[in-house]
C-alpha cells in the first residue's frame, strides 16, 4: 500500500488540480472505491474531520469567557519525558502529584470548569461558547479569529487521562433532546437556552483536552 500511495502522491504533486472536475478525475484514476458496511446491510457509516473556525479574544470579557488552556505544568504521564513534543494517547497513566507527592488522577472537566486551573496563566485565548470548546476538543484543532482579525491556530497537545464520552447520549437518555431532533445545532441551541443544566451535562464528559499554538499556513 505504501508504494501505491507513493505513486498517487507523485501524481498529485505533478497535477496540482485547480478545479473540481480535474480533482474528481484524479481520484477516479488513482483510487478504487470500496463499499464498507455491516454484514448483510447495504449502507455504511462515513465520518469526517474538520477544523472549526471560531471568534476569540486574547483577553477575557463577558462575551469571550471560555478559556482554551495550554498543557498544565503539573500534568504527568507515566514514562513521559516533559521535553518531548508527543504526549501519549494510550497505554500511559495520566495524573498529577498531590501535596503528599502521591500520584493521583488529574482534574476532570467539572473540576477544571470550577476553577482548578485558575491563576496558572494557562489561557491561550478565550472564546464565546462552551459548545464550541467541546467541538474543538473533539476535533483536536481550531482556528481562532482574534479581535483584530489575526488567525490563531491551536492544535491538540495533551489530555487529562479520562475517556471522552458523548453528551448527545446523555441529552437523549435524560429526555432533554429527542433522538430524532439530535444535531450539533440543536445541542448548541439547547446549551445556550439552559446554561446551568448544560454545565451539568458537560461535566458527564470528564475528558478535557489541552492545546498548543501551531503555525498557520495559507
Amino acid at each position: 500500500i505504501s508504494a501505491a500511495l507513493l505513486n498517487a502522491c507523485r501524481n498529485a504533486m505533478e497535477l496540482r488540480p485547480k478545479d473540481a472536475d480535474t480533482a474528481r478525475a484524479f481520484f477516479e484514476q488513482n483510487f478504487r472505491p470500496v463499499r464498507i458496511s455491516r454484514l448483510g446491510e447495504g449502507e455504511g457509516l462515513l465520518t469526517g474531520y474538520f477544523e472549526p473556525i471560531v471568534q476569540g479574544s486574547r483577553f477575557p470579557s463577558p462575551e469571550f469567557h471560555i478559556p482554551l488552556y495550554r498543557r498544565p505544568k503539573d500534568l504527568i504521564a507515566a514514562g513521559y519525558k516533559p521535553a518531548s513534543v508527543a504526549f501519549p494517547n494510550k497505554g500511559a497513566r495520566i495524573g498529577r502529584r498531590n501535596e503528599n507527592n502521591e500520584f493521583v488522577p488529574y482534574h476532570d472537566r467539572a473540576a477544571i470548569e470550577a476553577g482548578a486551573l485558575d491563576g496558572q496563566k494557562l489561557e491561550i485565548c478565550w472564546i464565546k461558547s462552551a459548545f464550541d470548546l467541546l467541538v474543538i476538543q473533539i476535533e483536536g484543532s481550531a482556528r481562532v479569529i482574534l479581535e483584530d482579525g489575526t488567525p490563531l491556530r491551536v492544535s491538540y497537545d495533551s489530555h487529562n487521562g479520562y475517556r471522552c464520552s458523548s453528551i448527545e447520549r446523555v441529552l437523549i437518555d435524560r429526555n432533554l433532546i429527542p433522538r430524532g431532533e439530535m444535531s450539533p445545532q440543536r445541542v448548541r441551541d439547547w446549551m445556550a437556552a439552559h446554561p446551568e443544566d448544560a454545565a451539568k451535562v458537560q461535566a458527564t464528559n470528564r475528558s478535557y483536552v489541552f492545546f498548543r499554538v501551531t503555525g498557520l499556513s495559507n
